[in-house]
């Protein structure tokens, strides 16, 4: 999770906020699954650090991922959002 020209943080040491791609590896999915989990509330959205670098709060991801749903338990989505987003992402392709 470096950035390009930025001095490499310290082993063990993980990063405040993370760009797109590294949040994705964070929580285990494709950037792809996350831009889904972001469009649907799943996941917060972004920090937006001048016009176009957008970061994520990894402790927002944190606080996301523990009030995701466990084995057994509904969804923290409805369906029709889930299926919505999905039908978005195939007819505009990744952001």
């Amino acid at each position: 999770m470096s950035v390009k020209g930025a001095p490499a943080l310290p082993a063990g040491l993980i990063p405040i906020c993370m760009t797109r791609p590294a949040t994705a590896k964070y929580i285990s999915v494709s950037p792809a699954t996350f831009d889904v989990l972001v469009k649907t509330g799943i996941m917060p959205p972004p920090l937006r650090l001048g016009v176009r670098r957008k970061l994520w709060d990894r402790r927002q991801i944190d606080q996301a991922i523990e009030k995701l749903a466990r084995d057994g338990a509904e969804l923290p989505m409805a369906p029709e959002a889930a299926e919505q987003a999905w039908k978005d992402r195939i007819r505009h392709g990744p952001r």
